[in-house]
């Protein structure tokens, strides 16, 4: 079995009965000054009902997360996790 590292998901979509899931990474920026652009290293294809249970596992690890102190709650302001203002 293979591992995959993403920095972030990106597009999530529902077609023919399953949902199609895109890992991103962060890429090195083209310019020095530039900031990393996020491009997609893999896919995570579901069935609906693996998604729901992967869903409720997602939640609880964010609110076991938010709980130990390891992740904030998103800022009331922006949206944000942890805080970063944008």
């Amino acid at each position: 079995m293979a591992d995959v590292f993403a920095d972030m998901i990106g597009r999530i979509d529902y077609a023919n009965g399953h949902v199609r899931i895109e890992l991103m990474t962060l890429e090195p920026p083209a310019k020095d000054d530039a900031a990393p652009q996020p491009a997609r290293c893999a896919r995570l294809i579901m069935p609906i009902s693996g998604f729901l249970h992967g869903a409720g596992a997602l939640s609880r690890m964010k609110e076991e997360m938010e709980a130990r102190g390891v992740a904030k709650r998103p800022d009331a302001d922006t949206g944000d996790a942890n805080g970063a203002k944008t």
